[in-house]
């Protein structure tokens, strides 16, 4: 199996209840295509990068949920929700060490595409 066929089954045809239900085709539209990445760690940091801004999303919408558990006064609604908010945080600082694998020479490649979004 070339790359090329490769890449195609781990995309999927979108057509299961699981690919459905999670819109895995849009959700892997996000990332560019194999052939336009400028290096092998790309993938990696539009990835990473993605997912923290997920979990901030996650983070946001628990925390308004929070605020009605609070007004309810349904402490435990409002400690298993905090609870997720930290196991979140803690999963968000874990994620940045896949970072630390790619080499400064390629994050400086990435960072060209960035543009004003790299935080230089």
């Amino acid at each position: 199996m070339d790359r090329g066929q490769i890449l195609k089954t781990m995309v999927g045809e979108g057509k299961t209840d699981y690919e459905i239900y999670l819109n895995t085709q849009v959700l892997f539209a996000c990332q560019k295509p194999f052939v336009e990445l400028c290096n092998g760690d790309e993938l990696q940091f539009q990835i990473v990068h993605q997912v923290q801004e997920l979990y901030m999303k996650l983070i946001i919408y628990t925390l308004l949920d929070i605020e009605v558990y609070i007004r309810e006064e349904n402490t435990n609604r409002v400690l298993s929700l905090f609870k997720r908010v930290h196991l979140i945080q803690r999963a968000m600082i874990e994620i940045f060490s896949l970072l630390e694998t790619m080499s400064p020479r390629e994050y400086q490649e990435i960072r060209v595409g960035l543009g004003n979004g790299s935080g230089q």
